[in-house]
Parts: structure tokens; C-alpha cells; sequence
């Protein structure tokens, strides 16, 4: 399983991001590898925010790359 954290570093609640990025890589998630996190400087959170960073995460999750494929 992977999972992907965003955050602008504009919206107000950037602790608590990080706090669920440090969560589940205490549970044995691999940044980088099972649970991606940007932080997107300067970023609101708004949909023209989103449109401008969507593509990391769809790409993180769903083209593995040399990776193990998400869904055997």
C-alpha cells in the first residue's frame, strides 16, 4: 500500500501534516517509497493550488516506476 501526504506550507495546519508523516513512518511506512509527503511552498489551499501539485501524487501512487507495483 502507498499513501500521499500534501500540504501547502500557506494553509495553517502544516504541524499536523507532519505529525501524520512522522505517524506512519513510525508504523513502518518508507518515505519515499510507501508514503510520499510535499510540502508546497507559499501554497494556499485552494483548487488552483491543488491543479499546480496533483501530479506528484498521482505519479507517486499509480507509476511505480522500478518499484513493486501497488497492486499485485
Amino acid at each position: 500500500m502507498r499513501a500521499w501526504i500534501d500540504h501547502g506550507t500557506a494553509e495553517g495546519s502544516l504541524a499536523k501534516a507532519k505529525q501524520m508523516r512522522d505517524v506512519w513512518t513510525g508504523a513502518g511506512y518508507k518515505l519515499g517509497e510507501t508514503i510520499g509527503y510535499h510540502e508546497a511552498v507559499g501554497a494556499k489551499h485552494t483548487e488552483s493550488a491543488w491543479k499546480a501539485r496533483v501530479h506528484l501524487g498521482l505519479r507517486f501512487l499509480f507509476d511505480p516506476g522500478d518499484r513493486q507495483p501497488a497492486f499485485p
